[in-house]
């Protein structure tokens, strides 16, 4: 009888272990964007470096008259200047510097220098960084895992959903990925329900005005629709 008491006391433990673990995860997720990024001040920049994807969809964002713009890449050197001299810039007129960095495109992981741009605003800058990505291929798992990185992995219409999916749990073991979908596309029923529920309403809570930088390095101020309807 203590044998089998012994057991299943052991079995528990180890299942609580597993799902600690699991929600050590998820918990890390919540507590660096719902937490972390509230007590840092600063300056949220978005960038696109190039607008050159992979994919061709029909509904793009980027496109006018099923054109895409076309757009000249610049070095890493030269984006490491920019965004050093422009956080001095803001901490200058402003007192506060940037502290997070969305990199948008066209499809990020293309860029040539996709790792050392990761690794300069991870490592050497220590700004918060969210990549969006259509996680069409692995090099995501070149770059380092830190507290300070967010990925946002949409899945396209059209793209094989294994595939997809199979990178995705990939990925996922190595970073902390939170699957996104079109809203006329299928329901992933991986995606983290409560935990999308809870950022929407954050973020029409809190939506401040940001900075989006073209590939050419031209500045726009963007603000949230919310936050346009409030305001007029």
């Amino acid at each position: 009888m203590k044998a089998l008491l012994l057991i299943i006391a052991t079995s528990t433990i180890l299942l609580l272990c597993l799902v600690a673990w699991e929600n050590k995860r998820l918990m890390a997720r919540i507590f660096r964007y719902h937490m972390i990024k509230r007590l840092r001040r600063g300056t949220t920049l978005s960038i696109f470096p190039s607008f050159v994807c992979n994919y061709g969809c029909e509904y793009c964002l980027l496109q006018t008259g099923k054109v895409y713009p076309k757009s000249e890449t610049k070095s890493f050197n030269e984006w490491k200047d920019f965004l050093n001299e422009l956080d001095i810039a803001l901490r200058n007129s402003c007192r506060r510097g940037i502290k997070e960095i969305l990199l948008v495109g066209g499809e990020p992981t293309l860029l040539p220098y996709f790792v050392d741009l990761c690794h300069w605003i991870l490592f050497e800058k220590r700004w918060q960084l969210v990549i969006f990505t259509n996680l069409s291929n692995l090099k995501m798992m070149e770059v380092k895992p830190s507290l300070l990185l967010r990925i946002e992995a949409t899945y396209h219409q059209g793209v094989d959903h294994d595939s997809f999916y199979l990178r995705y749990k990939k990925v996922n073991r190595l970073h902390r990925v939170i699957p996104r979908q079109l809203s006329d596309g299928p329901r992933l029923s991986y995606m983290h329900k409560g935990l999308t529920l809870a950022e929407e309403k954050d973020r029409d809570n809190f939506c401040p005005p940001f900075l989006r930088i073209s590939p050419d390095q031209t500045i726009n101020l963007t603000y949230g629709k919310l936050c346009q309807r409030k305001t007029n």
